[in-house]
Protein backbone atom coordinates (compact mmCIF):
# COMPACT_ATOMS: atom_id res chain seq x y z
CA UNK A 1 0.00 0.00 0.00
CA UNK A 2 1.12 3.54 -0.76
CA UNK A 3 2.12 5.82 2.06
CA UNK A 4 0.34 9.09 2.76
CA UNK A 5 3.31 11.04 1.33
CA UNK A 6 3.26 9.06 -1.91
CA UNK A 7 -0.51 9.67 -2.25
CA UNK A 8 -0.08 13.41 -1.71
CA UNK A 9 2.74 13.53 -4.28
CA UNK A 10 0.57 11.65 -6.78
CA UNK A 11 -2.40 14.03 -6.27
CA UNK A 12 -0.14 17.07 -6.58
CA UNK A 13 1.31 15.73 -9.83
CA UNK A 14 -2.17 15.08 -11.24
CA UNK A 15 -3.38 18.56 -10.27
CA UNK A 16 -0.36 20.15 -11.88
CA UNK A 17 -0.82 18.08 -15.01
CA UNK A 18 -4.51 18.98 -15.20
CA UNK A 19 -3.76 22.65 -14.71
CA UNK A 20 -1.20 22.51 -17.47
CA UNK A 21 -3.69 20.89 -19.85
CA UNK A 22 -6.40 23.39 -18.96
CA UNK A 23 -3.99 26.27 -19.47
CA UNK A 24 -3.07 24.96 -22.87
CA UNK A 25 -6.75 24.60 -23.88
CA UNK A 26 -7.69 28.02 -22.60
CA UNK A 27 -4.71 29.65 -24.25
CA UNK A 28 -5.58 28.06 -27.57
CA UNK A 29 -9.23 29.02 -27.19
CA UNK A 30 -8.41 32.61 -26.40
CA UNK A 31 -6.52 33.04 -29.58
CA UNK A 32 -8.84 31.08 -31.80
CA UNK A 33 -12.21 32.58 -30.70
CA UNK A 34 -11.14 36.17 -30.08
CA UNK A 35 -11.52 36.23 -26.31
CA UNK A 36 -11.15 39.68 -24.76
CA UNK A 37 -7.82 41.01 -23.56
CA UNK A 38 -9.12 40.80 -20.01
CA UNK A 39 -9.77 37.10 -20.35
CA UNK A 40 -6.40 36.55 -21.95
CA UNK A 41 -4.76 38.40 -19.08
CA UNK A 42 -6.65 36.33 -16.59
CA UNK A 43 -5.57 33.17 -18.32
CA UNK A 44 -1.98 34.43 -18.34
CA UNK A 45 -2.11 34.97 -14.60
CA UNK A 46 -3.04 31.34 -14.12
CA UNK A 47 -0.87 29.83 -16.84
CA UNK A 48 2.39 31.69 -16.30
CA UNK A 49 3.30 30.19 -12.88
CA UNK A 50 2.47 26.74 -14.18
CA UNK A 51 4.62 27.26 -17.27
CA UNK A 52 7.42 28.56 -15.06
CA UNK A 53 7.21 25.49 -12.86
CA UNK A 54 7.37 23.14 -15.83
CA UNK A 55 10.21 25.15 -17.33
CA UNK A 56 12.14 24.83 -14.06
CA UNK A 57 11.51 21.10 -14.01
CA UNK A 58 12.69 20.85 -17.61
CA UNK A 59 15.89 22.75 -16.80
CA UNK A 60 16.45 20.60 -13.71
CA UNK A 61 16.20 17.36 -15.67
CA UNK A 62 18.42 18.74 -18.43
CA UNK A 63 21.08 19.62 -15.88
CA UNK A 64 20.87 16.18 -14.28
CA UNK A 65 21.09 14.51 -17.66
CA UNK A 66 24.13 16.61 -18.56
CA UNK A 67 25.73 15.75 -15.19
CA UNK A 68 25.27 12.02 -15.62
CA UNK A 69 26.51 12.25 -19.21
CA UNK A 70 29.68 14.03 -18.04
CA UNK A 71 30.17 11.44 -15.26
CA UNK A 72 29.89 8.66 -17.81
CA UNK A 73 32.41 10.41 -20.08
CA UNK A 74 34.79 10.85 -17.13
CA UNK A 75 34.41 7.18 -16.23
CA UNK A 76 35.22 6.15 -19.79
CA UNK A 77 38.20 8.51 -19.88
CA UNK A 78 39.39 7.14 -16.53
CA UNK A 79 39.23 3.56 -17.83
CA UNK A 80 41.15 4.62 -20.93
CA UNK A 81 43.86 6.24 -18.79
CA UNK A 82 44.10 3.10 -16.64
CA UNK A 83 44.63 1.00 -19.76
CA UNK A 84 47.33 3.40 -20.96
CA UNK A 85 49.09 3.26 -17.57
CA UNK A 86 48.96 -0.54 -17.61
CA UNK A 87 50.48 -0.59 -21.08
CA UNK A 88 53.22 1.87 -20.07
CA UNK A 89 54.06 -0.22 -16.99
CA UNK A 90 54.31 -3.30 -19.20
CA UNK A 91 56.70 -1.52 -21.57
CA UNK A 92 58.79 -0.26 -18.64
CA UNK A 93 59.02 -3.77 -17.18
CA UNK A 94 60.19 -5.03 -20.57
CA UNK A 95 62.78 -2.27 -20.91
CA UNK A 96 64.24 -2.53 -17.39
CA UNK A 97 66.25 -5.73 -18.03
CA UNK A 98 67.59 -4.28 -21.27
CA UNK A 99 68.55 -1.04 -19.52
CA UNK A 100 70.30 -2.95 -16.75
CA UNK A 101 72.15 -5.11 -19.25
CA UNK A 102 73.22 -2.01 -21.18
CA UNK A 103 74.56 -0.45 -17.97
CA UNK A 104 76.44 -3.65 -17.17
CA UNK A 105 77.92 -3.81 -20.67
CA UNK A 106 78.97 -0.18 -20.36
CA UNK A 107 80.80 -0.99 -17.11
CA UNK A 108 82.45 -4.00 -18.70
CA UNK A 109 83.52 -1.93 -21.69
CA UNK A 110 85.05 0.60 -19.31
CA UNK A 111 87.11 -2.21 -17.80
CA UNK A 112 88.06 -3.41 -21.27
CA UNK A 113 89.21 0.09 -22.22
CA UNK A 114 91.50 0.09 -19.20
CA UNK A 115 92.65 -3.47 -19.90
CA UNK A 116 92.27 -4.09 -23.62
CA UNK A 117 93.97 -7.47 -23.20
CA UNK A 118 90.96 -8.89 -21.36
CA UNK A 119 88.57 -11.16 -23.25
CA UNK A 120 85.25 -12.01 -21.66
CA UNK A 121 81.86 -13.65 -22.09
CA UNK A 122 78.70 -12.10 -20.66
CA UNK A 123 76.46 -14.40 -18.64
CA UNK A 124 73.40 -14.32 -16.43
CA UNK A 125 73.18 -15.84 -12.95
CA UNK A 126 70.31 -18.33 -13.03
CA UNK A 127 70.60 -19.77 -9.51
CA UNK A 128 72.31 -19.19 -6.17
CA UNK A 129 73.16 -21.55 -3.32
CA UNK A 130 74.48 -20.25 -0.02
CA UNK A 131 75.49 -22.56 2.83
CA UNK A 132 77.45 -22.12 6.04
CA UNK A 133 80.76 -22.71 4.29
CA UNK A 134 80.40 -21.68 0.65
CA UNK A 135 78.46 -19.45 -1.73
CA UNK A 136 77.81 -20.97 -5.15
CA UNK A 137 76.15 -19.59 -8.25
CA UNK A 138 75.23 -20.99 -11.65
CA UNK A 139 75.39 -19.07 -14.92
CA UNK A 140 73.68 -19.69 -18.27
CA UNK A 141 76.91 -20.11 -20.27
CA UNK A 142 79.16 -23.17 -20.52
CA UNK A 143 81.84 -24.89 -22.54
CA UNK A 144 80.11 -24.23 -25.87
CA UNK A 145 80.52 -20.52 -25.11
CA UNK A 146 84.22 -20.81 -24.26
CA UNK A 147 83.82 -21.10 -20.48
CA UNK A 148 86.43 -23.22 -18.68
CA UNK A 149 87.20 -24.17 -15.10
CA UNK A 150 89.32 -21.71 -13.06
CA UNK A 151 88.19 -18.66 -15.01
CA UNK A 152 87.64 -15.47 -13.02
CA UNK A 153 84.13 -14.05 -12.73
CA UNK A 154 83.53 -10.31 -12.45
CA UNK A 155 80.34 -8.71 -11.09
CA UNK A 156 78.32 -5.89 -12.61
CA UNK A 157 80.37 -3.21 -10.83
CA UNK A 158 83.61 -4.63 -12.31
CA UNK A 159 84.66 -6.13 -8.98
CA UNK A 160 85.78 -9.73 -8.55
CA UNK A 161 82.89 -12.08 -7.70
CA UNK A 162 84.63 -15.46 -7.73
CA UNK A 163 85.83 -18.28 -9.94
CA UNK A 164 84.37 -21.00 -12.16
CA UNK A 165 84.68 -24.44 -10.50
CA UNK A 166 82.50 -26.65 -12.72
CA UNK A 167 81.54 -26.45 -16.39
CA UNK A 168 78.77 -28.07 -18.41
CA UNK A 169 77.91 -27.61 -22.06
CA UNK A 170 75.47 -24.74 -21.50
CA UNK A 171 76.02 -23.85 -17.85
CA UNK A 172 78.81 -23.30 -15.35
CA UNK A 173 79.00 -23.18 -11.57
CA UNK A 174 81.14 -20.76 -9.65
CA UNK A 175 82.18 -19.93 -6.08
CA UNK A 176 82.32 -16.49 -4.52
CA UNK A 177 85.23 -14.91 -2.65
CA UNK A 178 83.68 -15.73 0.72
CA UNK A 179 83.86 -19.50 0.17
CA UNK A 180 86.25 -21.03 2.69
CA UNK A 181 88.17 -23.05 0.09
CA UNK A 182 88.83 -20.20 -2.35
CA UNK A 183 92.17 -18.34 -2.33
CA UNK A 184 92.99 -15.22 -4.32
CA UNK A 185 96.31 -13.45 -4.71
CA UNK A 186 95.74 -9.80 -3.74
CA UNK A 187 97.57 -6.50 -3.43
CA UNK A 188 97.01 -3.59 -1.09
CA UNK A 189 96.58 -0.65 -3.45
CA UNK A 190 97.98 1.87 -0.97
CA UNK A 191 101.10 0.01 0.17
CA UNK A 192 101.68 -2.49 -2.63
CA UNK A 193 101.90 -5.36 -0.12
CA UNK A 194 100.65 -8.68 -1.44
CA UNK A 195 98.88 -11.52 0.31
CA UNK A 196 96.32 -14.29 -0.01
CA UNK A 197 92.63 -13.57 0.37
CA UNK A 198 90.67 -16.48 1.86
CA UNK A 199 87.19 -17.20 3.15
CA UNK A 200 86.33 -18.64 6.54
CA UNK A 201 83.24 -20.38 7.90
CA UNK A 202 82.63 -17.57 10.37
CA UNK A 203 83.25 -14.61 8.07
CA UNK A 204 81.28 -16.05 5.14
CA UNK A 205 78.06 -15.63 7.14
CA UNK A 206 78.62 -11.88 7.01
CA UNK A 207 79.80 -11.82 3.37
CA UNK A 208 83.36 -11.15 4.52
CA UNK A 209 86.77 -12.72 3.91
CA UNK A 210 90.30 -12.02 5.11
CA UNK A 211 93.97 -11.63 4.31
CA UNK A 212 95.50 -13.89 6.95
CA UNK A 213 98.96 -14.47 8.48
CA UNK A 214 100.11 -10.87 8.22
CA UNK A 215 102.96 -9.65 10.39
CA UNK A 216 101.85 -7.67 13.40
CA UNK A 217 103.42 -4.55 11.93
CA UNK A 218 101.86 -5.09 8.49
CA UNK A 219 100.80 -1.81 6.91
CA UNK A 220 97.06 -2.42 6.57
CA UNK A 221 94.44 0.03 7.82
CA UNK A 222 90.67 0.20 7.63
CA UNK A 223 89.57 1.51 4.24
CA UNK A 224 92.54 0.18 2.27
CA UNK A 225 91.56 -0.83 -1.27
CA UNK A 226 92.28 -4.45 -2.17
CA UNK A 227 92.86 -5.56 -5.77
CA UNK A 228 93.99 -8.77 -7.42
CA UNK A 229 97.76 -9.09 -7.68
CA UNK A 230 97.82 -11.31 -10.75
CA UNK A 231 100.04 -13.83 -9.00
CA UNK A 232 98.79 -17.34 -9.53
CA UNK A 233 97.98 -16.83 -13.21
CA UNK A 234 94.22 -17.17 -12.66
CA UNK A 235 92.98 -13.66 -11.88
CA UNK A 236 94.05 -10.67 -13.98
CA UNK A 237 95.94 -8.12 -11.87
CA UNK A 238 94.27 -4.89 -10.84
CA UNK A 239 90.68 -6.18 -10.55
CA UNK A 240 88.89 -4.48 -7.68
CA UNK A 241 88.12 -6.88 -4.81
CA UNK A 242 86.91 -4.77 -1.88
CA UNK A 243 88.16 -2.83 1.13
CA UNK A 244 89.63 -3.56 4.55
CA UNK A 245 87.17 -3.18 7.43
CA UNK A 246 89.37 -4.06 10.42
CA UNK A 247 92.51 -5.81 11.65
CA UNK A 248 92.07 -8.85 13.90
CA UNK A 249 95.09 -10.17 15.87
CA UNK A 250 95.70 -13.91 16.29
CA UNK A 251 97.25 -14.44 19.75
CA UNK A 252 98.28 -18.00 18.96
CA UNK A 253 100.34 -17.27 15.85
CA UNK A 254 101.32 -13.70 16.72
CA UNK A 255 99.96 -12.54 13.37
CA UNK A 256 97.04 -10.38 12.29
CA UNK A 257 94.32 -10.78 9.69
CA UNK A 258 92.90 -7.97 7.60
CA UNK A 259 89.14 -8.47 7.29
CA UNK A 260 87.96 -7.54 3.79
CA UNK A 261 84.43 -6.76 2.63
CA UNK A 262 84.07 -7.72 -1.05
CA UNK A 263 82.42 -5.15 -3.26
CA UNK A 264 80.35 -7.83 -4.98
CA UNK A 265 77.33 -9.47 -3.41
CA UNK A 266 75.85 -12.63 -4.89
CA UNK A 267 72.32 -11.48 -3.96
CA UNK A 268 72.71 -8.13 -5.71
CA UNK A 269 74.25 -9.48 -8.90
CA UNK A 270 72.28 -10.74 -11.90
CA UNK A 271 74.75 -10.38 -14.76
CA UNK A 272 78.44 -11.30 -14.73
CA UNK A 273 81.47 -11.27 -16.97
CA UNK A 274 83.60 -14.41 -17.23
CA UNK A 275 87.18 -13.53 -18.13
CA UNK A 276 88.19 -16.11 -20.72
CA UNK A 277 91.70 -14.79 -21.37
CA UNK A 278 94.08 -11.95 -20.50
CA UNK A 279 97.68 -10.96 -21.11
CA UNK A 280 99.77 -12.60 -18.38
CA UNK A 281 102.64 -10.21 -19.05
CA UNK A 282 100.71 -7.56 -17.11
CA UNK A 283 101.75 -9.44 -13.98
CA UNK A 284 105.33 -8.27 -14.42
CA UNK A 285 104.31 -4.66 -15.04
CA UNK A 286 105.48 -2.26 -12.37
CA UNK A 287 102.44 -0.11 -13.17
CA UNK A 288 100.18 -2.88 -11.90
CA UNK A 289 102.14 -4.42 -9.08
CA UNK A 290 104.56 -1.66 -8.10
CA UNK A 291 108.33 -1.94 -8.03
CA UNK A 292 108.50 -3.67 -4.66
CA UNK A 293 105.59 -6.10 -5.17
CA UNK A 294 106.96 -8.34 -7.89
CA UNK A 295 108.91 -10.05 -5.20
CA UNK A 296 110.87 -12.52 -7.32
CA UNK A 297 109.86 -15.80 -8.83
CA UNK A 298 109.98 -17.44 -5.41
CA UNK A 299 107.16 -15.22 -4.14
CA UNK A 300 105.06 -16.04 -7.17
CA UNK A 301 105.73 -19.75 -6.71
CA UNK A 302 104.56 -19.54 -3.10
CA UNK A 303 101.32 -17.86 -4.16
CA UNK A 304 100.77 -20.44 -6.90
CA UNK A 305 101.27 -23.27 -4.42
CA UNK A 306 98.85 -21.69 -1.94
CA UNK A 307 96.17 -21.20 -4.58
CA UNK A 308 96.52 -24.69 -6.03
CA UNK A 309 96.60 -26.33 -2.57
CA UNK A 310 94.41 -24.05 -0.40
CA UNK A 311 93.76 -26.54 2.35
CA UNK A 312 97.39 -27.48 2.76
CA UNK A 313 96.83 -31.10 1.69
CA UNK A 314 98.89 -33.19 4.14
CA UNK A 315 99.28 -36.03 1.68
CA UNK A 316 100.92 -33.77 -0.89
CA UNK A 317 103.14 -32.15 1.73
CA UNK A 318 104.17 -35.58 3.00
CA UNK A 319 105.07 -36.71 -0.52
CA UNK A 320 107.17 -33.60 -1.05
CA UNK A 321 109.01 -34.17 2.21
CA UNK A 322 109.73 -37.77 1.31
CA UNK A 323 111.12 -36.71 -2.06
CA UNK A 324 113.33 -34.13 -0.42
CA UNK A 325 114.50 -36.51 2.34
CA UNK A 326 114.73 -40.04 0.96
CA UNK A 327 115.05 -42.74 3.53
Amino acid sequence: MKSQREKKDSRFFLVMLAAALISCVLTNASYSSGVSNFAASAIGVVVTPIQGAFSGMHNFFEEKLAYFSSVDELRQENEKLKDEITELNRKVSELEPAAKENEMLYNFLELKRERNDIKFVNAEIISRSVSSYTSDFTIDKGSVHGIEKDMAVVAEDNSLLGIIVEVGATYARGKTLTSYDLNVGIKNERTGQTGILTGTLELSKENLCRVADLAQDADYVSGDIIRTSGLGDIYPPGIYVGSVTELVPDPLSYTVSAVVKPSSNIFECDMVMVITDFDRSYVDSGEVLGEDTANTEQGEAEVNQSIENPAGNPAENSTENENQNPA
